[in-house]
């Protein structure tokens, strides 16, 4: 398949490179969106047809979080526009097996605390399970071999202890082993997380992975649901 790669910029823009002269194309029309809030992530995933999609906090609309798709003429709407509770802030979006969207996002209209939907076809509704305090931030989501998985400064969700990283198994959410600490600098956290096959990679400010050390990098192997093995690099990739 043809590997597109697209840009993104305030109000939303986005291109893609041509194969011969790389050069940038825009991708529907110019400044599609309205404003966006200036210091919060706008955040693009692909489905598995290549289709985009963008999240965004508006900021003609209190921040509310909004996402939208491009149809291969235009931008449109993936629901209602608006549809988180308060102000959202660090919104991620990434796409099931289904090519269903899903956002994690901060949301000051529940307390400040993360919160993650998923688009059902129809509506946007809350995926469950829950990120008790103010300092849970979700930097990162994504789906690995049917599961999703979510990075951050997290520290507790549904009740477990995640350190950073934590998978959702449909009902709950679950920890990766020990997670992801950091015990000699004042905060630990993930920021983004990539995967190839059933090959988890994050990367953040921590130093360990589980027992292994991991200067702010980590590999975990998905080798099946619900056991998760954990491994773990410092500068190179382990198994």
């Amino acid at each position: 398949m043809k590997t597109k790669i697209y840009f993104l910029a305030i109000a939303l823009s986005i291109c893609i490179p041509r194969a011969t002269a790389q050069t940038w194309q825009l991708v529907g029309t110019q400044g599609f969106s309205p404003p966006v809030t200036q210091y919060s992530l706008t955040s693009i995933a692909l489905d598995h047809n290549g289709t985009p999609y963008v999240a965004y906090a508006d900021a003609t609309s209190s921040d509310k979080i909004t996402v939208m798709k491009f149809n291969g003429v235009s931008w449109v709407l993936v629901g209602n526009a608006n549809f988180s509770a308060g102000q959202g802030y660090d919104v991620s979006i990434a796409i099931d097996t289904n090519n269903l969207p899903y956002v994690a996002y901060g949301d000051a209209g529940n307390l400040s605390h993360t919160t993650v939907m998923k688009f059902n076809g129809t509506n946007w509704v809350s995926l469950g399970g829950s990120f008790p305090t103010i300092s849970n931030n979700v930097d990162d989501i994504l789906f690995v071999c049917g599961q999703m998985y979510v990075c951050g400064s997290l520290t507790t969700a549904s009740g477990n202890t995640v350190n950073s990283i934590a998978r959702w198994d449909g009902s709950s959410w679950y920890n990766l082993g020990s997670g992801l600490l950091n015990n000699t600098l004042p905060s630990t956290f993930a920021t983004s997380m990539a995967a190839v096959g059933d090959d988890l990679y994050t990367g953040g400010n921590f130093l360990t992975s589980g027992d292994k050390p991991a200067s702010n990098f980590a590999h975990y192997k998905i080798e099946g649901f619900p056991e998760v093995s954990i491994a773990s690099a410092s500068g190179n990739i382990c198994k």
